[in-house]
């Protein structure tokens, strides 16, 4: 009998985690050569926006942005910062984070690490929202002005933060899980992919919301950081799209799963007549993170 056939009479979970495994195999194959360097490219302040899909932020960018493309090296974060940080001495860079994926950067990688994940932590919310982002990352700049900026924002990555948003998260999809195949997905994103009660067009809805909830806040940043910044992300995110060679509708961003709609992110440069004098010093020491902070901070943000 056809393998897939054979698939095709399972059930539910146990149907989506086989075929998302011998799937990832396959798009883990495309190769990262054409890949974008971040840190290779020339900014003073690089914002990324965590999960942002391409095309969603062409729909929802003022008009005279120039909204581009390019692809990420990494279809999840944790991917992302291995082949964009990890084995390089950033030292004139400060990075102001609230993805906890950061913690798995090694120390000495930037000059400094601001994690927001803690202090500035929205326990309604269960994420650090747009408004502190823009706040703290201000004050890293006048904390450390002769430095390039990198400032990760979670959305529109999960939770849901639009008043929309926030009605699904008591509709049953927040389920854990502990399948591997799943550890980057966001929960909604999981319960579409086990075939849960709930409809996809909502789902897509609120990660929409959600990018447009922290759109103003991103055009307020813009403004007021000095020099060239740029807004891009770490990968996008799958809404349903037919992947392959086990024909399956996939959701999330499932780790080493080059497909093209998941790698590739927007590209927008912001550029500035006065350019921020940087220089390179040593490293301070990051203050860390309680390993039950890391770990309570992954899960609500469905990674775990």
């Amino acid at each position: 009998m056809n393998p897939i056939k054979i698939l095709e009479k399972l059930k539910g979970a146990k149907y989506h985690e086989i075929a998302t495994t011998i799937n990832s195999r396959f798009y883990g194959r495309i190769g990262a050569d054409t890949s974008v360097d971040v840190m290779a490219e020339d900014w003073d302040s690089l914002v990324i926006l965590d999960a942002c899909r391409y095309d969603m932020m062409v729909d929802l960018a003022p008009s005279n942005w120039n909204v581009q493309s390019r692809r990420s090296p990494g279809s999840d974060s944790s991917e992302f910062i291995e082949r964009s940080y990890v084995g390089r001495e950033l030292h004139d860079v400060v990075y102001v984070t609230s993805n906890p994926h950061a913690t798995n950067i090694p120390e000495g990688t930037f000059h400094a690490v601001e994690y927001l994940l803690d202090e500035f932590w929205d326990s309604d919310y269960q994420t650090v929202m747009p408004d502190t982002m823009v706040e703290q990352t201000l004050k890293s700049h006048q904390k450390y002005p002769n430095k390039r900026i990198i400032s990760h924002w979670m959305q529109p990555h999960f939770p849901f933060i639009s008043d929309f948003g926030q009605k699904l998260r008591t509709t049953g999809i927040g389920e854990k899980s502990n399948k591997a195949e799943y550890s980057e997905a966001p929960h909604p994103w999981v319960a579409l992919m086990e075939g849960e009660d709930i409809e996809s067009d909502d789902v897509v809805r609120a990660y929409i919301e959600n990018l447009r909830e922290a759109m103003g806040p991103l055009r307020e940043l813009i403004d007021k950081m000095p020099g060239k910044t740029i807004v891009t992300a770490d990968h996008a995110n799958l809404t349903g799209e037919l992947t392959l060679p086990v024909p399956l509708r996939t959701y999330g961003h499932p780790s080493n799963f080059h497909k093209k709609e998941l790698v590739t992110i927007p590209w927008i440069e912001f550029e500035s007549d006065s350019r921020r004098d940087i220089r390179s010093d040593e490293p301070q020491t990051t203050a860390d993170l309680s390993d039950d902070v890391v770990s309570d901070r992954l899960e609500s943000l469905g990674y775990v």
